[in-house]
């Protein structure tokens, strides 16, 4: 209590603008434990649609401007020179979804004129594995599915969110005139899964047909 007290509010040594938070919080037993809880969102947020050649501080920057960030790694999706991705840990699964609701979908949340996209993640920091990004990880052949039949009503937005409910979104290229689109997951499970998870789902009107890529 006397550090919360003392503490809280106080500048950051060393970081200008950036306040201390202190709060006293119930133990929750050893760390190697909380890992091992899958249960829930975790305290991790992946980031998609980033630039190619975007710097872990920038990540860093956007996400802090709501609170305080644990951890950036950032992770080359080699397979698409346009897009990079990244994991931000942040100090509680609150906050990570307070952040990602904050940023999403807002001015808050671009960089470099791109708008990011959020999504809280499942799995803690240390059981990915953002060097070589978390699709490296999974069984399987592509992460891309080809979404077709898709609503001339739809928007990529509209994309972003229904693809999202199967899991982390990389990115979203969408052939509006046309009616289709590819879409780049995280993992080459979720990709799996979506074809399963969203073939035959009519969105706007117009059942939607998803094969891999």
């Amino acid at each position: 209590k006397e550090a919360v007290k003392g503490l809280n509010g106080e500048e950051l040594p060393g970081f200008e603008g950036v306040k201390i938070r202190c709060e006293v919080v119930r133990p929750q037993g050893p760390a190697s434990d909380r890992s091992a809880h899958k249960e829930g969102p975790s305290d991790v947020l992946f980031v998609g649609n980033l630039p190619y050649d975007a710097q872990a501080d920038e990540v860093w920057d956007i996400c802090r401007a709501v609170g305080p960030v644990v951890d950036v790694r950032l992770a080359e999706d080699k397979k698409n020179q346009d897009s990079s991705i990244a994991f931000v840990q942040l100090p509680t699964p609150e906050d990570a979804q307070r952040t990602m609701n904050f940023l999403n979908n807002t001015p808050d949340g671009i960089c470099r004129g791109r708008q990011l996209r959020f999504q809280q993640s499942r799995r803690a920091l240390n059981e990915l594995n953002p060097t070589s990004g978390e699709a490296q990880e999974m069984n399987g052949t592509t992460t891309t599915v080809f979404v077709g039949n898709v609503s001339v009503e739809a928007d990529e937005n509209a994309l972003w969110e229904v693809c999202g409910r199967i899991g982390p979104v990389a990115q979203v290229r969408f052939n509006k005139s046309k009616g289709f689109a590819f879409v780049d997951y995280v993992s080459c499970d979720d990709a799996s899964r979506a074809v399963h998870g969203l073939t035959g789902v009519i969105h706007l009107g117009r059942r939607l047909r998803v094969t891999l890529e």
